[in-house]
């Protein structure tokens, strides 16, 4: 932790590794959500206004959008079968293996990029739509670059420094190859916490309702659960296509509509003692601050 700079990121991974190795001494069951809980009490510990900090937000979301909704979504993924493939009908166990860990790997990188989206549209207003193939390449390539670099912090040799650039000149390159395509970047509308809040509510929902459908032996409250999602399917298949689309149109036209539509003009004139001051909050929700002080 200390090598790489203390950041808030690096500090959780730390401290979250440190208790999983200290759970093993003592033979006591190690908790992830309490890790969690720890390393992001002693980031705010440290210093409070981290919990401000984009770094650390997306750090810790983009862990618990793993522990949460990888495993839900590696099984749905393995339930895909590809017919009339002579690859898969002849798939050998190593073969097997190998597909298992590419489950693994994209269900880590879906889970994050799921539960990270509202945070990264309100940080950085823009999504990458090839971020699949990045991480996928990415996390191919950093394995490698971990261990070599490893070797080099023990030794200095010329031969292992080399390899170690190629490597992090490789992971920058399909970085930056990423970002050059064309429709890398989509710019979409930057969601308010009221958004971000309802995103994750459907979120946890639509998870519920995969870990109900994945259970052999459900209670009699999950099981009305489960007969009244399928009734509200079995309702929504009666209405005719035309309704449908009727219905979504008006839908986007007032999402659009409220969102496109000017607000009014707002002036707020405030008293700061030798002076005036005044807050303007223009119909595109910009803010406007004038400040006139009077010698006395």
């Amino acid at each position: 932790m200390f090598l790489t700079g203390c950041s808030t990121s690096i500090v959780r991974a730390g401290i979250m590794c440190i208790l999983l190795l200290i759970s093993n001494v003592f033979y006591r069951r190690s908790d992830v959500a309490t890790n969690i809980a720890i390393s992001l009490l002693a980031n705010l510990i440290y210093n409070p206004f981290y919990i401000l900090n984009a770094g650390l937000q997306l750090s810790y979301m983009g862990t618990v959008g793993i522990i949460v909704f990888a495993t839900p979504i590696s099984k749905q993924i393995s339930k895909i079968k590809l017919k009339k493939s002579k690859i898969i009908s002849k798939d050998t166990q190593k073969k097997s293996k190998i597909k298992k860990e590419l489950i693994q790997i994209i269900s880590v990188i879906l889970s994050a990029q799921l539960f990270l989206l509202p945070l990264i549209l309100f940080h950085f207003y823009q999504i990458n739509i090839y971020y699949l193939l990045t991480n996928l390449l990415i996390s191919i390539v950093i394995g490698p670059v971990y261990v070599v670099s490893l070797m080099y912090m023990i030794c200095n040799i010329p031969l292992i420094k080399c390899i170690l650039e190629f490597g992090i000149s490789i992971i920058i390159w399909i970085s930056e190859f990423s970002n050059n395509l064309v429709g890398s970047k989509i710019y979409l509308p930057i969601p308010n916490v009221a958004q971000i809040i309802v995103y994750y509510i459907f979120i946890f929902i639509f998870l519920y309702v995969m870990s109900l459908k994945q259970k052999d032996k459900p209670t009699p409250t999950q099981k009305r659960i489960l007969n009244l999602i399928e009734l509200f399917k079995f309702r929504f298949r009666q209405i005719s296509k035309r309704k449908k689309k009727v219905a979504i149109s008006i839908i986007i036209i007032c999402c659009i509509t409220f969102k496109v539509m000017p607000k009014s003009l707002k002036i707020n004139f405030l008293d700061v003692g030798q002076g005036d001051s005044t807050f303007i909050i223009t119909p595109y929700d910009k803010t406007v601050l004038i400040d006139r002080r009077t010698a006395a």
